[in-house]
């Protein structure tokens, strides 16, 4: 599961990196260093941009295995499942 539904972005990537949610979610996401998006490989879902200090919240309304990354740091990869 996602304590307490809040995803970080960090310097060195998402923590945490892989998590599980129940469809129906919503998770916040909140960017601590640069300039990142949080988005699934395919186009699912995104935060879009964020800078350093926003917060965004995504909703998973759909059951599956979803890989994510950052737009500007393919490095940054991750995976949701909703269950």
């Amino acid at each position: 599961m996602l304590p307490n539904n809040l995803l970080t972005i960090t310097c060195g990537g998402f923590s945490p990196a892989f998590f599980t949610v129940k469809v129906g979610t919503t998770i916040t996401v909140k960017n601590e260093c640069g300039f990142h998006t949080f988005q699934e490989r395919n186009g699912a879902f995104s935060t879009g941009d964020m800078t350093q200090g926003a917060t965004k919240t995504l909703t998973f309304n759909q059951v599956g295995i979803f890989f994510t990354t950052c737009q500007f740091h393919p490095s940054f990869a991750g995976g949701v499942n909703v269950e």
